[in-house]
C-alpha cells in the first residue's frame, strides 16, 4: 500500500476508534496530554493543541491530507499501523491507526494509539501498542 492508496490520502474515509470498556482510548490519550499542556501552558494552549488536532483528523476523513508531512503508511516495524503526524511547537504527535481489511469497502480507518515521540524507542512501543489494540479490536468486534 502506497501512502496515496491511504484513505486519508485518497478520497478520505469514516474515523472509527480502539475503544476499552465503552472509552474511545486514543481521543482520551488526547485529552490526557492536552490536561498537561494546560496545567503547563494555559487554556488557550490547550484548546490550540486540540483544535490542531481534530483539524488533521478531519483532512484525513475528507482525504485531504499531504504526503509525505501529514501521514506515513506501512509503518517498517508493523506494516498493518499507519501514521498521522503532528510537529506542534517543536513536538512531534503521532495517531497510530489501520485500515481494517474486512471495512475495506467502508472506507474506515481505526484510530489505535495517540502520544507525543519523544524517542525512536518510544515510538517502537507505540506502534507495538498499536498493533497490538488492533489485533485486540479485530477478536473482539462483531463482523
Amino acid at each position: 500500500m502506497s501512502a496515496r492508496s491511504s484513505f486519508a490520502y485518497n478520497g478520505g474515509g469514516d474515523w472509527r476508534f480502539y475503544e476499552r470498556e465503552g472509552v474511545n482510548i486514543p481521543m482520551a490519550e488526547i485529552r490526557e496530554h492536552a490536561s498537561v499542556i494546560a496545567a503547563v501552558e494555559g487554556i488557550a494552549a490547550r484548546n490550540d493543541f486540540i483544535a490542531t488536532i481534530r483539524l488533521k483528523i478531519k483532512r484525513a476523513a475528507l482525504g485531504k491530507l499531504v504526503p509525505p508531512a501529514d501521514a506515513k503508511t506501512r509503518m517498517a516495524r508493523r506494516p498493518d499501523i499507519n501514521e498521522l503526524r503532528w510537529l506542534i511547537e517543536g513536538t512531534h504527535w503521532r495517531l497510530y491507526y489501520s485500515e481494517p481489511l474486512r471495512l475495506h469497502t467502508e472506507r474506515v480507518m481505526l484510530g489505535l494509539r495517540f502520544n507525543h515521540k519523544a524517542s525512536v524507542e518510544q515510538q517502537n512501543r507505540d506502534i507495538d501498542e498499536a498493533s497490538q489494540r488492533n489485533v485486540w479490536w479485530h477478536a473482539n468486534t462483531p463482523r
